[in-house]
């Protein structure tokens, strides 16, 4: 019984780490009026290409201030 209550626990815990929020923050008189998606991709310098790159899934978002 407890060995199944850990199996769900873990379960739990890797649909939680799964899950993605957004926060942003603006002034007063600040709009936010634009959104993309966006890759951060960082290069490792490995000879191996597919282990080379770490790749970050986000959002890119543009406000009044940004320009």
């Amino acid at each position: 019984s407890s060995s199944l209550r850990h199996m769900n626990r873990i379960k739990y815990l890797n649909l939680y780490m799964l899950e993605e929020f957004s926060l942003l923050l603006l002034n007063l008189e600040e709009y936010y009026f634009e959104q993309h998606t966006a890759n951060h991709i960082i290069n490792k310098g490995c000879r191996d290409e597919s282990s080379a790159n770490l790749q970050f899934l986000g959002n890119l978002r543009f406000s009044l201030k940004s320009f």
